[in-house]
């Protein structure tokens, strides 16, 4: 009987089981998820914003992985990934082994090398753990951070400014910052900046999250020191440094063909954890706020699925 092993919340990967269950119905499966059961990262942004309500998050209910026999485990944190053997042990020692692994997504996301960039207060914003912390905090904050260049960072933004906070967003440029205040048909950026709600700085990075434990503040390049209490990193790049064959991997994800395979027999990478994206299922406008849209995911598992659809695996879940 086959084994198929997920590793990660991605929507990609829930799908990847239902297409296999179709043609192995008895495989056991196990996801290993980031704290949380499987979700649409692209909601992030309009959850925070109160524009969605916060079950429509979740791919599926919780109930429907019992009732279809796949395995969830929450609140492992990941040590080590063995490509080779499909192998993927965490910090507390407990192994989990399967005759297909999944990645669709990294362990964790590599904050940049700041003073103070351990402190409470400090996120990427790109597992779901991370804004529920957030939106614990929310009420008890007058002023956030978000350095990015992206417009996944402009959405995290726009959603703060929605809930009355004040935004203070640091980008490389000058004209990074303009081409997408331009992209932003609501309007509501410029608005905001009008009205001293956004404050938009230029060139001008932060060199320093201050604070005893909590942020308090940051201070920039420049020396200028500006209150805050929660900063955001959105384009902070996966972490694979727990992978023990890291040749697989390029600027830090790993790579794929057409059919998401690795290179290694058995191990496919699918969503953030795979790269090339444009060239993996990501072309230009199947994105949401720098996420892969739901149908795109949902084509990513299905295509892994096609890949193991062989005679060799249904012999194998005959015998």
């Amino acid at each position: 009987m086959k084994k198929i092993l997920v590793l990660g919340s991605s929507i990609a990967g829930v799908r990847a089981i239902e297409e296999i269950r179709r043609f192995a119905p008895d495989c056991e499966t196990t996801i290993l998820t980031d704290g949380e059961y499987p979700y649409d990262r692209g909601l992030f942004a309009p959850v925070l914003a109160k524009e969605v309500d916060y079950k429509k998050i979740f791919y599926k209910p919780n109930d429907y992985y019992e009732k279809n026999r796949v395995n969830v485990v929450t609140g492992k944190k990941i040590a080590r990934i063995n490509l080779k053997k499909c192998k993927v042990t965490t910090d507390d020692k407990q192994a989990f082994e399967g005759d297909v692994l999944i990645i669709t997504d990294a362990p964790g996301y590599k904050l940049p090398e700041i003073k103070g960039v351990n402190k409470n207060g400090v996120y990427t914003l790109q597992q779901l753990t991370e804004l529920d912390q957030i939106l614990d905090f929310l009420p008890l904050i007058d002023a956030v951070v978000v350095q990015s260049d992206s417009p996944r960072g402009v959405s995290i933004a726009s959603a703060f400014l929605k809930r009355d906070k004040e935004v203070i967003w640091v980008v490389t440029s000058d004209q990074i910052a303009q081409d997408l205040l331009n992209a932003d048909t609501t309007g509501q950026l410029t608005g905001a900046r009008q009205e001293n709600k956004l404050r938009v700085v230029a060139a001008n990075p932060i060199a320093e999250i201050l604070g005893e434990g909590d942020v308090k503040a940051i201070r920039l390049k420049s020396g200028k020191v500006l209150a805050a209490q929660i900063i955001i990193f959105p384009d902070a790049p996966v972490d694979f440094r727990v992978l023990t064959d890291p040749a697989v991997t390029t600027d830090g994800k790993i790579r794929v063909n057409e059919q998401f395979q690795t290179g290694i027999e058995g191990v496919f990478a699918l969503d953030a954890a795979c790269v090339p994206r444009q060239e993996a299922g990501a072309a230009p406008g199947q994105e949401n706020a720098g996420f892969l849209l739901v149908t795109v995911l949902e084509e990513q598992g299905a295509t892994v699925a096609a890949a193991l659809k062989t005679p060799k695996m249904a012999d194998s879940n005959a015998s």
